[in-house]
Protein backbone atom coordinates (compact mmCIF):
# COMPACT_ATOMS: atom_id res chain seq x y z
CA UNK A 1 0.00 0.00 0.00
CA UNK A 2 0.83 3.89 -0.24
CA UNK A 3 1.34 6.19 2.58
CA UNK A 4 -1.66 7.73 1.49
CA UNK A 5 -3.35 4.15 1.73
CA UNK A 6 -1.93 3.31 4.81
CA UNK A 7 -2.88 6.27 6.81
CA UNK A 8 -6.52 6.43 5.23
CA UNK A 9 -6.95 2.86 5.38
CA UNK A 10 -6.44 3.36 9.61
CA UNK A 11 -8.36 6.57 9.79
CA UNK A 12 -11.23 4.65 7.68
CA UNK A 13 -10.78 1.83 10.41
CA UNK A 14 -10.08 3.90 13.90
CA UNK A 15 -11.85 6.54 13.53
CA UNK A 16 -15.66 6.47 14.85
CA UNK A 17 -18.27 6.74 11.77
CA UNK A 18 -20.73 8.31 14.05
CA UNK A 19 -18.50 11.49 14.58
CA UNK A 20 -16.89 11.78 11.36
CA UNK A 21 -18.04 10.98 7.17
CA UNK A 22 -16.00 8.92 5.29
CA UNK A 23 -14.90 12.20 3.63
CA UNK A 24 -13.44 13.75 6.60
CA UNK A 25 -11.65 10.83 8.09
CA UNK A 26 -9.92 11.25 4.28
CA UNK A 27 -9.55 14.61 4.44
CA UNK A 28 -7.83 14.14 7.93
CA UNK A 29 -5.34 11.41 6.40
CA UNK A 30 -4.01 13.47 4.47
CA UNK A 31 -3.99 16.51 6.57
CA UNK A 32 -2.01 14.46 8.65
CA UNK A 33 0.62 13.22 6.05
CA UNK A 34 1.42 16.93 5.05
CA UNK A 35 1.93 18.24 9.04
CA UNK A 36 4.37 15.14 9.35
CA UNK A 37 5.83 16.72 5.74
CA UNK A 38 5.43 14.14 3.36
CA UNK A 39 5.21 15.54 -0.22
CA UNK A 40 2.48 14.62 -2.68
CA UNK A 41 5.30 11.73 -4.26
CA UNK A 42 6.29 9.88 -0.94
CA UNK A 43 2.07 9.54 -0.46
CA UNK A 44 1.83 7.78 -3.68
CA UNK A 45 5.18 5.74 -3.19
CA UNK A 46 4.43 2.52 -1.64
CA UNK A 47 5.71 2.07 2.10
CA UNK A 48 7.66 -1.00 2.26
CA UNK A 49 11.88 -2.24 3.11
CA UNK A 50 13.84 0.99 2.65
CA UNK A 51 16.26 0.69 -0.28
CA UNK A 52 13.89 -1.10 -2.44
CA UNK A 53 12.45 0.25 -6.12
CA UNK A 54 9.76 2.55 -5.48
CA UNK A 55 9.35 2.69 -1.63
CA UNK A 56 9.92 5.39 0.71
CA UNK A 57 13.16 5.82 2.57
CA UNK A 58 13.43 4.83 6.05
CA UNK A 59 12.89 8.63 7.56
CA UNK A 60 9.64 8.84 5.18
CA UNK A 61 8.20 5.33 6.85
CA UNK A 62 8.96 7.00 10.52
CA UNK A 63 7.32 9.88 9.36
CA UNK A 64 4.09 7.59 8.03
CA UNK A 65 3.99 6.03 11.47
CA UNK A 66 3.57 9.64 13.22
CA UNK A 67 1.10 10.78 11.20
CA UNK A 68 -0.69 7.60 11.98
CA UNK A 69 -0.16 8.39 15.80
CA UNK A 70 -2.10 12.12 14.58
CA UNK A 71 -5.08 10.78 13.29
CA UNK A 72 -7.09 11.35 16.11
CA UNK A 73 -5.50 15.02 16.70
CA UNK A 74 -3.87 14.30 20.45
CA UNK A 75 -2.81 16.75 22.37
CA UNK A 76 0.39 15.15 23.76
CA UNK A 77 2.27 12.98 21.66
CA UNK A 78 4.47 10.40 23.02
CA UNK A 79 7.24 8.41 20.69
CA UNK A 80 9.74 5.85 21.86
CA UNK A 81 13.11 6.15 20.22
CA UNK A 82 11.45 7.80 16.96
CA UNK A 83 15.49 8.34 15.30
CA UNK A 84 17.01 4.50 15.48
CA UNK A 85 18.03 2.72 13.08
CA UNK A 86 17.84 6.13 10.83
CA UNK A 87 20.47 7.66 9.08
CA UNK A 88 21.67 11.27 10.00
CA UNK A 89 19.70 12.59 7.47
CA UNK A 90 16.61 11.00 7.59
CA UNK A 91 16.59 11.34 11.73
CA UNK A 92 16.56 15.05 11.21
CA UNK A 93 14.00 15.21 8.85
CA UNK A 94 11.99 12.69 11.80
CA UNK A 95 13.54 15.56 14.39
CA UNK A 96 12.51 18.33 12.38
CA UNK A 97 9.14 17.51 12.15
CA UNK A 98 8.25 16.74 15.78
CA UNK A 99 10.10 19.74 16.63
CA UNK A 100 7.68 21.95 14.16
CA UNK A 101 4.80 19.93 15.70
CA UNK A 102 5.91 21.41 18.93
CA UNK A 103 6.75 24.44 17.97
CA UNK A 104 3.82 25.50 15.79
CA UNK A 105 1.26 22.96 16.89
CA UNK A 106 1.76 23.25 20.18
CA UNK A 107 2.09 19.27 20.89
Amino acid sequence: MTALETVTFAALMQMPGAEFSARARCERAGECLRLVGLTPRACHTRVGRPGGLNRLSGGETRRVSVALGLLHDPPVVLLDEPTSGLDSQAALSVVSVLARLAHEDGR
